[in-house]
């Protein structure tokens, strides 16, 4: 169980916190201490996971030898009563923290919606006709040629969108005759 636990934390640490390191670099706001702290643990685990690992083994062979003595295996045996108590934390704590990442990516894009939809109620007294155009979400503007990189971050479906807005970026319709504005993730 131990073994699953630390499985478990080492993908945490590789996968999810660098993922959510780079939406809060997007945000280009001041974060607390303890973020930048899970984030530098984060990244000195990517770069280090060789030595991470070799000390891992050689930990588990000294646990090994050492639960193999009479002090070690009594020690051991009172370890035991507590671990499933760890175990528990980290199987209830994984869950939770993934649905709040990925509800963090549907709010982003949201966002993104609400700003490219006030985008294009501005831009319609400007134009006469159908006219469409991409949200630059770094610049909060309509620009007339697709961003060459997609920001769209959820993997579901958000309110208001047709597809999953992954990798993609917002095209944004205005037809200033019917007074509309349309959004699509391309």
């Amino acid at each position: 169980m131990l073994i699953v636990a630390f499985v478990i934390l080492g993908i945490v640490m590789v996968k999810v916190i660098p993922t959510m390191a780079e939406m809060f670099l997007d945000l280009d706001g001041e974060m607390p201490l303890i973020t930048q702290l899970l984030i530098a643990s984060s990244n000195f685990m990517k770069k280090h996971i060789v030595w991470i690992v070799l000390f891992m083994l050689l930990a588990i062979i000294f646990f090994k030898v050492y639960t193999d003595t009479e002090k070690g295996r009594i020690l051991w045996n009172k370890m035991r009563l507590k671990i499933p108590i760890l175990a528990v934390l980290v199987a209830v704590s994984v869950p939770i923290f993934t649905s709040k990442l990925d509800k963090a990516k549907e709010t982003t894009d949201l966002a993104n919606m609400r700003a490219a939809k006030a985008a294009a109620v501005v831009q319609m007294n400007e134009i006469s006709t159908e006219t469409t155009y991409f949200y630059d979400a770094n610049k909060g503007t309509l620009v007339e040629s697709k961003p060459t990189e997609g920001y769209g971050q959820s993997s579901e479906v958000v309110d208001g969108a047709s597809e999953a807005p992954k990798g993609k970026v917002l095209a944004v319709t205005i037809n200033p005759t019917a007074g509309t504005v349309t959004l699509k993730w391309e």
